[in-house]
């Protein structure tokens, strides 16, 4: 492939992977999607592998002074939890 006049020579997992986050661009991929659709394989929450295969691809295709191809959507969540009823020390 080539970007911005380059030639990027990539590993066939690196483009399966480009070609999973292009096909899909105007959805957010979860690591479990991208996972599955590239690996083909069930998602281990615990493994990195997608995150690494990322970083290695943005290495590779983002150059400075150029947008980066690939963005990252960092999603919280947040949780509220209740207050434990703790007596009252009122008298």
């Amino acid at each position: 492939m080539t970007r911005g006049g380059q030639f990027v020579r990539l590993t066939a997992k690196e483009y399966a992977l480009l070609e999973c986050l292009a096909r899909d661009s105007d959805t957010i991929l979860g690591r479990e999607a991208i996972s599955e659709r590239v690996w083909d394989e069930t998602y281990d929450p615990f493994s990195k592998l997608v995150e690494e295969y990322i970083k290695r691809l943005r290495g590779k295709i983002d150059f400075a002074g150029e947008q980066p191809l690939i963005q990252a959507l960092m999603l919280l969540q947040e949780k509220i939890q209740k207050r434990s009823a703790a007596p009252s020390s009122r008298s």
